[in-house]
């Protein structure tokens, strides 16, 4: 289903939870600290993200389902160049704590220019901008999404051991599919001799970690009855300074109205080499 909801997914509308937004005005026209220009290279990735998701709509409309798949496929490897080339690049041009900021503007930069690209009018060669819009639901999308990633951050922070799929979470939280297939796994785990499905924390594809750092939200637009929720942190930012452990983990919920409710229908974990993990599909394995 992932790939179905993919055909609109490129854009999206920025939610900050906690410590994702600084709450410190900086002028960013006299930044002179790293962490100023962090905070103010933040906010022009955010303003070149948004740039680019109305131009991805626009650019799909008026296009065959085939085209808008087309179109997905495109951005979607275009996406996978620019974030390998600006880590190729700030590495040659950069050490150390610049690292991150050189990588930050190689991202602006490609970003912009390639909604510049969606938005040009092939015949004429003019750049039509379309209007910057949010999409609007009835339904809070995040709240199955934000629930647990609380519980992650309790998980991490030493507070709370209740699992993610928990008697009172499980048909309240999620779908009716995902509960058919989670069942069917703890059945046949208990079988097996095993308390649990998984022995491991899903969210964060590991045993431990720290607390939740800079944690957001970001909403793709609606496709059918789905929306992906995606969430971005670092869970190991404490452990010390190296690249490894100040790099952000990525989680994707799959959102779909049920009985006029949110609920999560599956999520998907980045893994080792940049392929998505479907906690569905890993469900079906035992």
């Amino acid at each position: 289903m992932f790939r179905n909801v993919c055909a609109a997914l490129v854009g999206f509308v920025i939610l900050v939870l906690g410590s994702a937004s600084p709450s410190v005005a900086v002028n960013c026209d006299a930044s002179k600290t790293t962490s100023e220009m962090q905070v103010c290279q933040t906010a022009a990735k955010v303003s070149a993200i948004e740039k680019i998701r109305a131009a991805y709509q626009n650019a799909l409309v008026g296009l065959s389902e085939d085209d808008q798949t087309l179109l997905f496929e495109t951005q979607t490897a275009w996406d996978t160049f620019r974030d390998k080339e600006c880590v190729r690049l700030s590495k040659i041009v950069s050490e150390g704590t610049m690292r991150s900021l050189a990588e930050l503007s190689c991202i602006i930069k490609m970003t912009t220019e390639r909604a510049d690209v969606l938005n040009t009018n092939p015949l004429t060669g003019e750049i039509v901008e379309p209007a910057v819009v949010q999409e609007k639901s009835s339904l809070d999308v995040t709240s199955p999404a934000r629930e647990i990633l609380d519980l992650a951050n309790a998980h991490l922070s030493g507070q709370s051991s209740e699992s993610y799929f928990s008697n009172d979470r499980i048909d309240r939280l999620y779908s009716a599919g995902f509960v058919e297939k989670y069942k069917k796994a703890a059945a046949s785990m208990a079988a097996k001799g095993y308390s649990v499905v998984f022995d491991y924390d899903v969210i964060i594809q590991a045993q431990d970690g720290c607390p939740l750092e800079n944690l957001s939200l970001k909403t793709f637009p609606k496709s059918g009855q789905t929306t992906i929720v995606m969430a971005t942190f670092q869970s190991k930012a404490c452990w010390d300074n190296s690249e490894q452990n100040q790099a952000y983990s990525e989680v994707r919920f799959e959102i779909l109205e049920q009985n006029g409710r949110a609920v999560i229908n599956d999520i998907y974990v980045v893994v080792e080499g940049g392929a998505y993990m479907s906690v569905q599909e890993e469900m079906e394995k035992f």
